[in-house]
């Protein structure tokens, strides 16, 4: 079988794919995360997702790595440390939101929010030159990603549990931090809580995957979820707009690509916050990362390839 593999390597999650010379996709595997700035396991969580998949044969393969950037020495090592096991298969490495931007808007100029464990905008030009705002990662930013969504959530819960709560409180106060508090299995307690962050093997992971639960609640009307998701999506549209001005695309649509999109309420206030709705994401990440491997391998990528790559990859999803 003549393929390519594509690889989209998140902070939380590995989704790599076989893709045909037709746009199909035969096999697709999921795995554990593998940034390389925060799970010393990363290398081992790719391989263990890729390696059934290299067993085919692909005639390329392009890998979008979450933090990745050619121009930084800790990056190159990165490289050096994969060329061990994909060499001689044509490799290329990016950065996750790389192949966001390529898949989202099928290779064309726009404005990229992409919003899952982290958060980042990209903008790319009509001459192809791209710029980014923000990704700045969990430490230093990572606005209106899942992990500031989740963090938000448990300072709802830390704030209650700092107030000593009541036995007696009505059951519409302090409604996300007791569901939250339930969710995790705890007592309202700061050994609780923090015996809870303490036993996680990934405690940014962990804490962004309260993001669904918060927009679970922001679609039953939570007043305090919807709060926090609009101010998720404010920072991330101020994100947006920084990031128009400086390539100077301020009429170049935007479209958006993450989990965090999922929610209604989130991406309905970022419409509102930008005055103007996104373009549909041509093709999800992985999609970006086949056409990268596609050109690589030097197969011709037509529009008609694109419209069944999408909807393989929908239906293997």
């Amino acid at each position: 079988m003549t393929c390519i593999l594509a690889v989209d390597a998140g902070g939380t999650r590995t989704q790599a794919a076989l893709v045909t010379r037709a746009g199909l996709v035969p096999s697709r595997r999921e795995g554990a995360g593998a940034n390389a700035f925060d799970r010393p396991d990363w290398l081992d969580n790719l391989h263990a997702t890729l390696a059934p998949l290299l067993a085919a044969s692909p005639q390329a393969l392009v890998l979008g790595l979450a933090g990745f950037s050619s121009r930084r020495p800790s990056s190159a090592a990165q490289s050096r440390a994969l060329a061990d096991w994909t060499a001689p298969l044509p490799t290329q490495l990016c950065s996750d939101a790389d192949i966001a931007l390529d898949g989202a808007l099928g290779g064309q100029p726009g404005i990229l929010a992409l919003s899952g464990t982290g958060s980042i905008v990209l903008a790319r030009a009509a001459d192809g030159t791209t710029l980014r705002v923000g990704g700045w990662g969990y430490l230093l930013g990572d606005e209106g990603s899942g992990y500031a969504i989740g963090r938000d959530a448990m300072r709802h819960l830390t704030q209650w549990i700092d107030a000593g709560p009541p036995a007696d409180d009505p059951p519409d106060v302090h409604r996300l931090a007791r569901r939250l508090a339930q969710r995790l299995g705890i007592t309202p307690t700061p050994d609780g809580l923090l015996e809870w962050l303490r036993g996680q093997p990934h405690p940014r992971s962990a804490i962004a995957a309260q993001a669904a639960f918060v927009a679970t609640c922001a679609d039953e009307g939570l007043p305090e979820a919807i709060a926090i998701l609009h101010r998720a999506a404010e920072a991330l549209a101020g994100q947006v707009r920084t990031a128009a001005t400086r390539a100077g695309l301020p009429d170049e649509p935007w479209s958006h690509s993450g989990s965090i999109f999922n929610s209604r309420p989130f991406l309905a206030h970022m419409e509102t916050t930008l005055g103007t709705p996104p373009l549909p994401p041509v093709l999800p990440p992985l999609g970006g990362a086949a056409l990268r491997a596609a050109r690589l391998a030097g197969w011709p990528v037509t529009p008609e390839w694109i419209a069944t790559l999408a909807a393989s990859l929908a239906a293997r999803a």
